[in-house]
């Protein structure tokens, strides 16, 4: 186990947002909150992240593992290059600090950029120094808050593949907001489905499909009809584990 929720709630004055939020997250997955807008995805992250201190319930994450955000928006600082953003929060010599932010620009596809401001950035190219800035820390858990939602439908599929590549390498716990269904389906290992008002746990969804995922796969489409179905509060009418052998032979 990397992190556990128990009883998670969060109040806005005389609002409910969310109530008994549990579940856990083990070490490696990439797990997607998903729901329509408004119900309370962003809020358990901040709550996971530590931005919000004022909820109700428990948050376990072992003092061991470090932990890094990525928010919806870029949020480079405009006097600073490329690579003294990357760099941004590492503590030491600055040699050594850009040294290892320039492995991390390379890793992103940032390694002719360096010497840019965020203003001659590309929205992708913002979001990949963003996430270069967040990798550099090395977390252990990475939390993102919607990060491709401002993006065209080319870039946010690179840079879904770029995600991918960083579990991959750095086996990266990963915990995705998004209210993108597709997005949620082609990542995640698990996919949290948050209904109501207020908010709370409906459904947790294992996507039991191998890796590397089709798209297109005819898996993929059922379990998003289903989803679909269950945020319209219909019932279930597919056979998981049916849906699971399409999806292997795809």
């Amino acid at each position: 186990m990397t992190l556990q929720v128990d009883k998670l709630g969060r109040r806005f004055g005389e609002k409910q947002v969310i109530q008994q939020v549990n579940f856990t997250v083990g070490k490696g997955e990439i797990v997607s909150l998903l729901g329509t807008s408004g119900c309370g995805k962003s809020t358990v992250l901040r709550a996971l992240a530590g931005l919000d201190p004022d909820y109700e319930g428990n948050i376990t994450i072992p003092s061991d593992q470090r932990v890094g955000f990525i928010f919806q928006e870029p949020r480079l600082l405009p006097w600073k290059t490329v690579l003294a953003n990357a760099a941004f929060g590492l503590n030491g010599d600055r040699k050594n600090n850009e040294e290892k932010a320039r492995r991390y620009l390379e890793l992103v596809g940032l390694k002719e950029a360096e010497k840019l401001y965020p203003r001659e950035l590309s929205g992708g190219m913002a979001q990949r120094a963003a996430i270069a800035r967040a990798l550099v820390t090395e977390p252990d858990i990475l939390l993102l808050d919607e990060p491709f939602s401002a993006l065209d439908a080319f870039t946010k599929m690179q840079l879904q593949e770029l995600l991918l590549k960083i579990w991959e390498e750095f086996g990266t716990t990963i915990i995705l907001v998004t209210h993108d269904i597709d997005e949620a389906l082609y990542l995640s290992d698990r996919v949290l489905l948050l209904q109501g008002r207020p908010s709370t746990l409906a459904k947790d969804l294992k996507i039991a499909l191998s890796r590397p995922r089709s798209r297109g796969s005819a898996a993929l489409g059922k379990w998003k009809e289903d989803i679909l179905d269950l945020l319209e509060g219909k019932e279930q009418i597919y056979d998981y584990n049916l849906v699971t052998e399409i999806g292997q032979k795809a």
